[in-house]
Formats: structure tokens, C-alpha cells, sequence
């Protein structure tokens, strides 16, 4: 076996290694979760060496240059700032939801309109006008490649589009209700949507054929994920229910059923191995996927309407309806907020930490977003933009672009301050010699 080149995942780090063996190039990622800005880049690389036998003393260098660069991407995350860069008033109903391609260049809104417009986010220019015959409440990006769009409606439908054209590929029926969420599975080629008909399918990608109904929960599925691990499927629904799902036997693998009340929001960690939950019955939940137990019930004064595990799954944030969000250090095991984040004067609606695990965002009906100190709860950042609730914001992958979507009927842009990250260079400036 022969080392041929290393690849860079930045969120959360990890190495890649692209190998020949035998003739065939093959590739193996090394996982670098607890890569922090403080981690000693050579005692790192050591260890990788004595652990690696394709990493070996003659790729040194280029192993201390690739490390070098993947710990300037937290930094850049731990000193970001956000400038407010173009307004987008294109809608004439309030927006439901937003996504942000890859690379921030592209945003995708959703609104109460039955439209979704596609804007550049440099100009903030309008590139494509996609439309429904209902409200569009769900739209995503096929993500990492963002060549398509997928779009969920009040119509019963969804649709898949081409990114650059704007034409309708495929159109998935099937649905008997709205249909709420459509996701991308990019280790299989699916896409999968959930609807208020209390359903969830899986469609091919390609064809739009389904390929599987998912039918055993009893209220409206308001959550849809694809595992990392490419094994399994998670929904959660207004019957209280989480399910895990087999993606090749297409069996029920495991259900967390301890909540009281409605499901607001689930998701899985990066390594799929764990889920969080938030619930109506003003708890959230963190639950092991191998032993299926719950591992921590964590009590709030109100309703939680989302969670967010950070990359590398050692944190999980909650937001609430009594206006707090909460964060939980997941390795101490004891329940305890690690910080409570106070400061918003009315519901929140989202939560999640930017890529590299630095900040926390929140967003809120009092019109705000919020850039936040996970380990502190100090606010770094207001984001004072919309006249109107905040009910969606997304981020690109590196953290470089922040979309809102309002009841305002508006999308703001936001960009990265050069000035926060410029200063940081000279520490990397011998990164970038591979």
C-alpha cells in the first residue's frame, strides 16, 4: 500500500487518506473530533504516524501542513463575525424556511407564497423562481454537490429541481397531506419526505420511484433524517414517537417512545450514535442508539422546539419557548446546563452551533438572531435585521454565509467579517505549501 494524497474534511475534521493497493486506489478517513484550536499539531501528527502505517516519517510535512489547515478552520469559527450583506424582499408572504448551498453561494427561501426563489448570495440577485400550487414549508439543497433542489408543499407534492436551469426533474407523489420535510441522502441517492398524513417515503433520487412508506406513526412526521453512517433513517412525529429505521431491511430498528407530548424537533449526532429530542412536554432527551435507553432527560420551564448536536456530538444545545436556549457538555454526564443563554425577549425558533462548534445561533420571534459563547452564554453577536419573527436561518458549510427567513416576508444575508479571521493568517501562513 502506497499513500498517494491527503483530503481535508474541515466539519468535523477529519483526514482522508487516498491510497493504492494492489493497483486500485482506495480511500479511509481518519475521524480528528477532538481537534481543538489549543490541540499541539505535532504531538497530534505523532500519534497519527504510530497509529498509521500509511503515514509514514517521508510525508511529514505535508502531514503537519494538512493539520495546520484544518485547525485555522476552527479558529476562523471561534472569531467569526457576521456583517449584514444584501436584504432579499422578492416574497409577498412570510418565509417558512431557508438553505444554503455549500459554498454559500447560492440560498434557496420557501414561503407561504407557494414560491421559492433562488438567489445569489453575493448579489443577492434572483437566479431561478420555483413554484407549487400550495405553501412551500420544507426546501434543502442536495448537499454536498448542490446541483438540485428539493422542495416540500402544502400540495401533497415534492418536487426536484435543477439548480442551475430552474426545471422541474421530478415531481414525487403519493402523499395524501402536506408534505413537511424532503431531505437528501447522499450515501444512497434517496431523498425522503414527511408529510402530515402521518407518513414518511423513501423516493429514488433519480427516477422518483418509491421506493418505501414508512407508516407506523399516528400524527403528522415534522422530522426526517438521514444517517451519517448511511444504515439508517430517523423521524419523529406529534405522537411523541422517535423511530429508527433499517434503510436495507426497511424494519423499525429502534423506538424511543419516553416523551409525553408532541415531538418539536430530532436529530442524530455526526457518528449517528446518538439521537436528541426535544419535546411539547418541555424536555429534551439524549438518547444511546446501541443500548436504546435514554442517557439524559433534560428538564426545561416550557416547551423545546429544537436541539443541535455540535460536529463532533460532545455538545447539544436546546431552545425553548420561554425565550432560553441551553447548552449541555454531553462528557461530564450530569445534566447540567453548561450555559444558559439569556437574552431574547420572546419564543425561540431554532438552534444550532456553527460548523467548527465555536458559536451557538439562535433565532426568535423577537426578530433577532443570535451569535453565542457556548461555554460562557456570553452574546457576541445581535443580528437586529428583520422588523418581524425569525422562524429559520441556515449556514454554510464553512460558516461563511448566514440566511435568515422572517415573517417579514424578507431573507437577510449575512457575511463573514474579513477583518475577524485576516488577523489569524500569519499563524498559518506554511499551511498552504502542499
Amino acid at each position: 500500500m502506497k499513500l498517494q494524497k491527503f483530503l481535508l474534511r474541515y466539519f468535523p475534521p477529519g483526514l482522508g487518506l487516498e491510497y493504492s493497493q494492489r493497483g486500485e486506489r482506495k480511500k479511509k478517513m481518519i475521524n480528528l473530533l477532538h481537534l481543538t484550536t489549543s490541540t499541539d499539531i505535532m504531538n497530534l501528527g505523532k500519534s497519527i504516524m504510530d497509529n498509521e502505517p500509511l503515514v509514514t516519517e517521508s510525508v511529514k510535512p505535508q502531514l503537519l501542513s494538512v493539520l495546520a489547515k484544518l485547525q485555522k478552520k476552527l479558529f476562523d469559527d471561534i472569531n467569526n463575525q457576521y456583517i449584514q450583506h444584501r436584504t432579499l424582499d422578492y416574497h409577498d408572504m412570510p418565509i417558512t424556511q431557508v438553505a444554503v448551498n455549500k459554498d454559500g453561494s447560492k440560498c434557496i427561501t420557501g414561503s407561504f407564497d407557494q414560491t421559492c426563489k433562488v438567489c445569489d448570495t453575493e448579489t443577492g440577485d434572483v437566479l431561478l423562481n420555483l413554484s407549487h400550487t400550495g405553501i412551500i414549508y420544507g426546501v434543502s439543497f442536495n448537499n454536498p454537490y448542490g446541483d438540485r433542489i428539493m422542495t416540500a408543499s402544502f400540495d401533497r407534492t415534492a418536487c426536484i429541481w435543477d439548480a442551475e436551469t430552474g426545471k422541474r426533474l421530478l415531481t414525487l407523489f403519493g402523499h395524501k397531506d402536506e408534505v413537511v420535510v424532503a431531505k437528501y441522502d447522499p450515501i444512497d441517492n434517496l431523498v425522503g419526505t414527511a408529510s402530515m398524513d402521518q407518513t414518511a417515503k423513501i423516493f429514488d433520487f433519480e427516477t422518483g420511484e418509491e421506493l418505501w412508506s414508512i407508516e407506523e406513526h399516528r400524527d403528522t412526521i415534522i422530522s426526517l433524517q438521514f444517517s451519517n453512517d448511511g444504515n439508517t433513517v430517523l423521524t419523529g412525529s406529534f405522537d411523541s414517537n422517535i423511530f429508527l429505521w433499517d434503510k436495507r431491511t426497511h424494519k423499525k430498528e429502534v423506538a424511543f417512545e419516553d416523551h409525553k407530548a408532541e415531538i418539536s424537533n430530532c436529530c442524530l449526532n455526526f457518528e449517528s450514535t446518538l439521537v436528541g429530542s426535544g419535546s411539547v412536554d418541555s424536555t429534551a432527551r439524549v438518547w444511546d442508539v446501541r443500548t436504546q435507553k435514554c442517557l439524559l432527560t433534560l428538564m426545561h420551564d416550557d416547551e423545546v422546539v429544537s436541539v443541535d448536536f455540535d460536529k463532533t456530538g460532545r455538545k447539544f444545545a436546546t431552545a425553548c419557548t420561554d425565550g432560553l436556549a441551553k447548552v449541555f457538555d454531553l462528557s461530564l454526564d450530569n445534566g447540567k446546563p453548561t450555559s444558559i443563554l439569556t437574552g431574547h425577549t420572546k419564543e425561540l425558533s431554532k438552534i444550532t452551533f456553527t460548523p467548527g462548534g465555536g458559536f451557538v445561533i439562535t433565532s426568535s420571534s423577537d426578530g433577532t438572531v443570535r451569535l453565542w459563547h457556548w461555554d460562557t452564554g456570553v452574546c457576541a453577536q445581535i443580528l437586529t435585521h428583520h422588523k418581524d419573527e425569525v422562524y429559520d436561518f441556515a449556514i454554510s458549510y464553512d460558516g461563511s454565509a448566514l440566511v435568515t427567513a422572517s415573517k417579514d416576508c424578507t431573507s437577510q444575508i449575512f457575511k463573514r467579517s474579513p477583518s475577524y479571521c485576516d488577523q489569524y493568517e500569519t499563524m498559518f501562513k506554511d499551511s498552504d505549501s502542499l
